[in-house]
């Protein structure tokens, strides 16, 4: 289950309603993964410890990201190389550093570089591993 209270969270945007949700999943052609859709019912979308967008709000903007989820994912579905890829997938956040975080209509979480064309990188862990994963990453950078 998607505890916010588990990470270090610094700005998040208002829970989704489940009607927001239908509605995207429609513009996608698939539902939603359990854990992406519980993320979103609890926030549309959060920051991190690096002020990246962890979780980027899903169609509807917030203060913190004028991108949305489900913006970004039709215009990866426009990118040649990566169409493929994307059409079944959905690119739920990031942590600063140039690669999108994906999520497969299956609920496998990946890592995408714009170069890497329709090759993700797959993590093998849960949107809670990777986001407690990725901030305990930022902790240990900000000690030495």
């Amino acid at each position: 289950m998607f505890l916010m209270s588990d990470l270090e969270v610094l700005e998040s945007g208002q829970p989704c309603t489940e009607r927001e949700i239908l509605d995207a999943e429609c513009i996608l052609g698939f539902s939603l993964p359990t854990e992406l859709r519980n993320a979103y019912l609890t926030a549309n979308g959060f920051t991190g410890p690096s002020e990246a967008r962890f979780l980027y709000p899903l169609a509807r903007r917030e203060v913190f990201s004028s991108v949305t989820m489900l913006r970004l994912t039709q215009v990866l579905r426009g990118l040649p190389a990566a169409a493929s890829l994307w059409s079944a997938a959905v690119a739920f956040g990031d942590y600063g550093i140039g690669s999108t975080w994906g999520m497969t209509a299956e609920g496998r979480v990946f890592e995408w570089w714009p170069e890497d064309g329709d090759e993700p990188f797959f993590l093998d862990v849960s949107l809670q591993q990777l986001w407690s994963e990725r901030s305990k990453l930022f902790e240990s950078l900000s000690a030495s």
